[in-house]
Parts: structure tokens; sequence; C-alpha cells
């Protein structure tokens, strides 16, 4: 699973074993691993590929702190529909920010 992860252009480096050892997880069913490892390092994913492209994914605050955009306003920048296609953005924002009722 390592050898396939290392060459996604998803995948930022030194991030190889996260992606392989919470794929794993997932794979043995071992969900909750799976989530808690995972979700953070697609969220890394995002903001590395957009920041590779040249996309600020950070901000001042009033008082001039820089934070990064949380991920729901990231994954609505109109940017990022140069990166992922719609049905792809559509997955990560029902998975990672829509308020399931």
């Amino acid at each position: 699973m390592l050898s396939i992860i290392s060459h996604s252009p998803f995948v930022p480096p030194e991030r190889e074993y996260l992606f392989a050892k919470g794929l794993y997880a997932g794979l043995t069913g071992d969900f909750f691993t799976s989530t808690h490892i995972l979700i953070p390092q697609i969220e890394n994913s995002v903001r590395y590929i957009m920041w590779r492209r040249g996309i600020i994914t950070s901000g001042l605050d009033d008082s001039g702190i820089q934070n990064e955009h949380n991920l729901n306003s990231t994954l609505n920048r109109p940017e990022i529909t140069s990166i992922f296609d719609e049905n792809t953005l559509f997955d990560l924002k029902c998975l990672l920010v829509e308020h399931v009722w």
C-alpha cells in the first residue's frame, strides 16, 4: 500500500505513512482509526495542492495573526474548481464539511 500511495500527487511528502496506515485501517474494518487518521490528512492534502498551485489558504485576523482558513471556506473558494472536478469536490464537501440531517 505504501508504494502505491508514495506515487500519488494527492499525498504530500512525508505523509505517505499516515495515508497508508489510515487506508489499511479502513480496509481491515477499523473505521474509527481510519477516519481519525485520514480526515486530517485529506484536509492537509487539499491545502497542499492549493499551495502548490500558488493559492493562499490562510489569512490575517483583526489582530494580525495568520490562521489557515477553515475547510468549509477553502472548499468553497472559486479556485478549487481548477483543482478538483465537480464530483470530487461534491464528495469532499459532503464528507468533510456539510451537515447531515
